[in-house]
């Protein structure tokens, strides 16, 4: 189960977190947070993490389940050790937090 849950949508190919566009978020060390695509405007658009000093793709703790855009897609991460992370689209490789 999640500690905290975020609720995304994508809008003008960007990510909104609850009403915020690309709000920058940080996250505590042992928590879970789930992020949930369930809403259509989801549909092609995978959440995915960066890590920002090397570039590439933060896969550490992370799944996704169910197909974004569909009532059982989302994406959880248990988090090791705070962090503050990019996001973007991982399909298309845009709409992110940068």
């Amino acid at each position: 189960m999640a500690d905290v849950t975020f609720t995304v949508t994508v809008s003008g190919s960007k990510f909104y977190l609850g009403s915020q566009q690309n709000p920058a978020i940080s996250l505590d060390e042992g928590k879970t947070y789930r992020f949930d695509q369930s809403d259509a405007s989801n549909s092609g658009h995978t959440l995915a993490f960066k890590d920002k000093p090397s570039g590439s793709t933060w896969t550490t703790g992370v799944t996704t389940s169910g197909t974004a855009g569909l009532a059982s897609g989302y994406t959880e991460w248990v988090v090791a050790a705070a962090y503050i992370p990019e996001y973007w689209s991982g399909t298309e490789g845009t709409t992110g937090s940068e």
